[in-house]
Order: structure tokens, then C-alpha cells, then sequence
């Protein structure tokens, strides 16, 4: 049988530079939050990922390379809904001390690594954080300050 050509935007020989935006906002749309991070290969697709909404789905952060990479995603996925903050495991790293942190935890980390947990005010489109024995300590007014937010676990 005859092989049927796959059109794009309606014709046989369209490339990838054919598809529009919104397009590709969808394609995007099927994908989670750091396969779309993997997929920003040209300056179209980068643009269309700040753009794109991300799917309510699991994004993981409980190691040290997801946390450099939250960092990127807080530019490059500013529309991420779904954000789960977990223990790094052992070892000197924790998350920049809140307001009023408390001495004793504070002592427990000896010249430890810090990350900054502010980076999640970045993401304005939350609808769910988790929050699961991440390395804390004191108080965090801005992960009240999401206006989409619906669940804080």
C-alpha cells in the first residue's frame, strides 16, 4: 500500500518551524515539568515553555540537582501548578532559615550548603505545594502568598 504522508498545518512538506505557538504550547502541555525542561532546544520552544501550562502533575524536588534546576524552571516554567519539596537526604545541605528560626535546629547544621527556598515565589500558578521533611526552619510568610494556591501539605 501506499505510504500516507503526515501533514502539518495542513501540508505534506511543513516542517517543524510551521507549527504555531499555540501548538506547541499543547504538545508541551502532555509533557511534566522537567521533560519540558529537557525539550527547550531552540529559542521557539523556550518561549513557548514560559508560556505553556504545565499539567498537575508530581514534580519531585529531593536532590541537590532538582534543586539547581527549580532554579532554571522558576524563568523557564513560570506556570508550573504542582510543586512537591522533599528531605535532600543525608548530608550538609538545607534550605535558607525563615523568620524566627530556632537555635537548637539552627546548631544541628554544621557549616551546611544553603539553598534558597524563596525561589518559590517564583511560581505564581501554584495550586499544590507539598512540603515533606525538606530541611526548614522558622517561619515563610511568602508560601502564603500564592493567590491560585489550594492545597498547602
Amino acid at each position: 500500500p501506499p505510504r500516507r504522508s503526515r501533514r502539518i498545518a495542513g501540508r505534506p512538506d511543513a516542517t517543524f518551524d510551521d507549527l504555531g505557538v499555540d501548538v506547541l504550547a499543547l504538545i508541551l502541555g502532555f509533557l511534566g515539568p522537567f521533560d519540558i525542561m529537557r525539550s527547550r532546544v531552540c529559542k521557539k520552544i523556550c518561549k513557548v515553555a514560559t508560556t505553556a501550562i504545565v499539567p498537575l502533575t508530581e514534580c519531585k524536588v529531593d536532590k541537590i540537582e532538582k534543586v539547581h534546576a527549580l532554579r532554571a524552571m522558576s524563568t523557564a516554567l513560570a506556570n508550573l501548578q504542582q510543586l512537591d519539596i522533599r528531605s535532600f537526604g543525608i548530608g550538609h545541605h538545607k534550605y535558607s532559615d525563615g523568620e524566627e528560626r530556632d537555635e537548637e535546629i539552627a546548631s544541628y547544621y554544621v557549616n551546611p550548603t544553603t539553598h534558597d527556598i524563596e525561589i518559590l515565589s517564583s511560581f505564581r500558578k501554584l495550586r499544590i505545594l507539598e512540603i515533606h521533611y525538606a530541611p526548614l526552619n522558622g517561619r515563610y510568610p511568602f508560601l502564603f502568598q500564592f493567590p491560585l494556591l489550594q492545597k498547602l501539605k
